[in-house]
């Protein structure tokens, strides 16, 4: 199939047209909330670390439980707004990394030591 300049050119179009629709879709749905949620927990473990010494640790995840919480509910507005095909690959992606994740610390048999597991 050839296609003429015209038809090339109106395909093109359409594909920034989408694209352009994309992204304003995307940041009228507050899909940047997640930035400033994640980003606000880096900003308070480390904080937390540095004033409450070793201990502040154990807390990581109290800090993290509402985060993730927030995290869901801004998702969950998203996926009302934003309808969509779900990319496989992104999925295979997503869960090579959850894997990851879980299988190495056991692999490395990493330290249970605070400095550690916060670096990792």
């Amino acid at each position: 199939m050839q296609l003429n300049p015209q038809e090339a050119a109106a395909a093109l179009a359409q594909v920034e047209d989408a694209r352009t629709a994309m992204r304003r879709a995307i940041r009228a749905h507050r899909g940047h909330y997640h930035l400033w949620i994640w980003g606000v927990s880096w900003v308070v473990m480390p904080l937390a670390a540095q004033f409450f010494g070793d201990t502040a640790v154990r807390w990581f995840g109290v800090i993290c439980i509402p985060c993730a919480l927030a995290s869901g509910a801004v998702g969950r507005t998203q996926s009302r707004q934003l309808r969509g095909p779900v990319n496989r690959r992104f999925l295979a992606a997503l869960g090579a990394v959850v894997a990851f994740a879980v299988v190495f610390p056991f692999v490395l048999r990493a330290t249970t030591e605070p400095k550690s597991i916060y670096a990792y």
